[in-house]
């Protein structure tokens, strides 16, 4: 059975814990609702990002809309399952797991 996609407090949460600093080669930005999955948030793929910034996107994603490729736009709450991907039709899009975060964030960084 594959793991499930987090939520955005537990995304958040991970995040909090590690170090703010720390600069993710293959990270993630822009928060948006991804093409035929509505009800869920994605986070576009961004080179070279900190923590704090990976952190503060998911943050802000609870505080606005979110844009919808389809037009219109959508909440997201703590609840909702985040993935990872672009937003057009032809973008691929993958559930942001545990393990997805922890290969991103790495063994060594977590925060004391």
């Amino acid at each position: 059975m594959s793991e499930q996609a987090l939520t955005v407090q537990e995304l958040g949460e991970r995040l909090f814990q590690a170090n703010p600093d720390f600069v993710v080669k293959n990270g993630f930005g822009r928060a948006h609702t991804p093409y035929n999955r509505i009800g869920t948030v994605a986070f576009e793929p961004k080179l070279n990002v900190t923590v704090k910034d990976m952190a503060d996107t998911v943050v802000a994603s609870l505080a606005s809309t979110l844009p919808h490729y389809g037009g219109g736009e959508f909440w997201a709450y703590h609840n909702t399952p985040c993935y990872l991907g672009g937003h057009g039709p032809s973008d691929t899009v993958v559930p942001i797991t545990l393990k997805v975060i922890n290969d991103m964030l790495g063994d060594d960084i977590a925060a004391d």
